[in-house]
């Protein structure tokens, strides 16, 4: 029975669509800005974008794109090198459309349905772990194929969606320093070791599990912990400290189900749970005892 518990629980973080990734969303500037929208990923190796770029004031339109690329880039077998696919985009359409934008776009995602795993990437140095910072933010820890053509050193990986069945990443890179100016630039690579997935979901916990028992970042360490989740939902120690940080933030019924997951995973955390202070509010939920008195 348990471990039906944990196959169920793999399988439904692992095929759970995550939220769209995009730049800025607020729709005027004094400067300006670009929206990057993964769609999601066909069976192969191929991923289906937006990329928009909006004035700032006084530039264009309010509103309006004065660059756009809408479609796919696709890796094709064999090949290093994504091949882009664009349906709409301001290099050949002289003239946006919004109502073109829409459709393309929804005619995209009811093609491009599997969403695969997202990976939030943090642009700051975790203190006193080189390691952590240098594996977080290098690209190397990902073992591509080929030779990548890399952005230059003011941009820094953002997001990486991984396709489901690990076989490539969609890494959008995000500009450094520029604030709502920045721009984005996706890339399309072959993995050769899937198995980068759980080991960027090790460093994530392990950051995120350093910013909450220091107590610096409380907001950020939940950011870290739920990627490692979402990385790799077997990580009880990702999920402990998410119900950690739900139950002292009040949220109950979060913490519970995190605890629970945790407690599947690794029957030990629940002694850890019943001296946890974190939990002090909890003591008399039947909900709590049913987790921490009952074997699993």
């Amino acid at each position: 029975m348990i471990l039906l518990r944990l196959l169920s629980l793999f399988a439904a973080a692992s095929f759970a669509a995550p939220a769209t990734f995009q730049g800025r969303v607020d729709s005027f500037s004094e400067l300006p800005r670009e929206e990057l929208s993964f769609l999601g990923w066909s069976d192969a190796c191929s991923a289906a974008i937006t990329h928009l770029r909006f004035p700032g004031i006084g530039e264009g339109l309010q509103g309006e794109p004065v660059a756009w690329s809408i479609g796919t880039l696709t890796l094709e077998p064999g090949q290093t090198v994504p091949k882009p696919a664009w349906r709409f985009d301001s290099r050949r359409d002289s003239a946006w459309s919004r109502e073109r934008g829409r459709q393309e776009t929804e005619d995209l995602s009811k093609k491009f349905l599997r969403k695969g795993f997202t990976e939030k990437v943090r642009d700051a140095e975790v203190p006193g772990r080189a390691d952590l910072t240098a594996l977080l933010l290098s690209t190397a820890s990902l073992r591509a194929e080929g030779s990548p053509s890399w952005p230059g050193e003011k941009f820094v990986p953002y997001r990486i969606q991984y396709h489901p069945l690990l076989q490539c990443a969609l890494i959008i890179f995000r500009e450094r320093g520029v604030g709502e100016a920045a721009g984005y630039k996706p890339l399309l690579v072959r993995l050769l070791e899937p198995g980068v997935r759980r080991e960027r979901a090790h460093a994530h916990a392990t950051h995120g599990i350093l910013l909450y028992t220091k107590g610096s970042d409380l907001e950020a360490a939940g950011v870290e912990l739920a990627t490692a989740v979402e990385l790799d939902p077997r990580r009880a120690d990702a999920r402990y400290h998410l119900a950690l940080i739900s139950a002292s933030q009040g949220r109950d019924a979060e913490a519970l189900n995190q605890l629970r997951s945790a407690a599947l995973l690794d029957p030990g955390l629940t002694e850890k749970a019943r001296e946890a202070l974190e939990f002090e509010p909890l003591r008399g939920d039947a909900r709590f005892l049913d987790i921490v008195d009952k074997p699993l």
